[in-house]
């Protein structure tokens, strides 16, 4: 394995965000300041959906008080529910018709593009009918977003027997999946091999409204000795294990992305109190004097023993490179089942 430069990511990230600070400082303290003014004002989504449909949003629409909302089956988009004049419709749109039956072809998806009424409409029942009793493939090539569907299911169990990793939740926004934003593009930052490499756009860049999104932000909790301490966790989601991108290499991108949260959180100009206390379901917390965000890879194959002893070995566990503070990043691994992508097995300190 090449010398790990995880120190040199976070060097190079806070570089990138302090050349940019006033322009994503800004925009974040926007998005927050709508969707905190948004919260009695946007139209109450009290329309049930039942799994196997998921809804899903974004930071950006959650900012309007009258949003569009993103029905997901296998973690594709299969149509999109909206308010109109005080009803509330499912919108399938002939890209969603033309997706449905390439995708789910075992079966034949024949609703065809419209609005119709989410409550009582026959097309909209015939279209929950179908996905509920649908028991084929995905035929489309975008596997990743089958596996994130399956293990974001297994993390927001609540708890039981058939939850293996307890004390965790996704972060949600108004009770909805989303992928939390960054302005970093970060997803060839696996193939860098040397610090100079880090500085080359084509490897990593600052990209403000268009950067990447975290792959899956998440809350843990944890309970010693009568307290309960709540960590954000940002979590980088792989299908499968892939020797041109190993783990540890896949750890750059969480690494980033967990540097940015922080720079949120400690900004008070963004309203970092603001968005810790949202990834924390709104408990209104102070920040810790020591700031511990963990940074996951998750993907099926994995061998999390041997991969925390060589980080280990390399005193690697543990980050803390924000000068003059407590604060610290903790590398972690979770293996997933390479059938249903539950969790299989983590690190022993997650």
């Amino acid at each position: 394995m090449d010398m790990l430069l995880y120190n040199e990511v976070v060097k190079q990230t806070l570089n990138l965000l302090h050349l940019h600070k006033d322009e994503w400082e800004t925009r974040y303290n926007g998005y927050l300041t709508k969707i905190k003014k948004n919260e009695n004002k946007q139209v109450k989504f009290e329309t049930p959906v039942k799994k196997p449909l998921f809804v899903y949003t974004t930071v950006s629409n959650e900012t309007k008080t009258n949003p569009k909302w993103y029905l997901r089956f296998m973690g594709q988009n299969v149509g999109i529910l909206l308010k109109k004049d005080n009803e509330i419709l499912l919108c399938l749109r002939q890209k969603d018709y033309d997706n449905n039956r390439d995708a789910f072809k075992d079966d034949t998806f024949d609703i065809e593009p419209g609005d119709y009424r989410w409550d009582d409409c026959p097309e909209a029942i015939k279209f929950r009918d179908f996905f509920k009793n649908y028991g084929g493939k995905k035929h489309k090539k975008n596997h990743e977003h089958t596996v994130e569907s399956a293990f974001l299911s297994d993390l927001e169990k609540k708890k039981g027997k058939n939850k293996k990793l307890k004390g965790i939740q996704p972060v949600e926004i108004r009770k909805k999946r989303f992928q939390m934003p960054t302005p970093l593009k970060a997803s060839n930052l696996y193939k860098v091999t040397s610090k100079e490499l880090l500085s080359l756009d084509d490897y990593f860049k600052y990209a403000a409204q268009y950067g990447g999104g975290i792959d899956i932000l998440a809350r843990r909790r944890n309970k010693k000795q009568s307290v309960t301490q709540s960590f954000i966790t940002v979590i980088e989601l792989k299908d499968k294990h892939d020797k041109k991108e190993p783990p540890e290499k896949v750890m750059y991108q969480a690494i980033a992305y967990a540097t940015f949260i922080h720079e949120l959180i400690r900004s008070n100009a963004a309203d970092g109190i603001g968005w810790y206390n949202l990834f924390l379901d709104n408990k209104k917390r102070k920040i810790p004097d020591e700031l511990v965000i963990k940074c996951v890879v998750a993907m099926p194959g994995l061998n999390v023993v041997a991969l925390d002893k060589e980080l280990g070995k390399n005193n690697l566990n543990v980050l803390m490179p924000f000068n003059n503070s407590k604060d610290k990043l903790e590398l972690l691994f979770i293996n997933l089942d390479d059938k249903t992508y539950g969790v299989k097995d983590y690190s022993e300190k997650l």
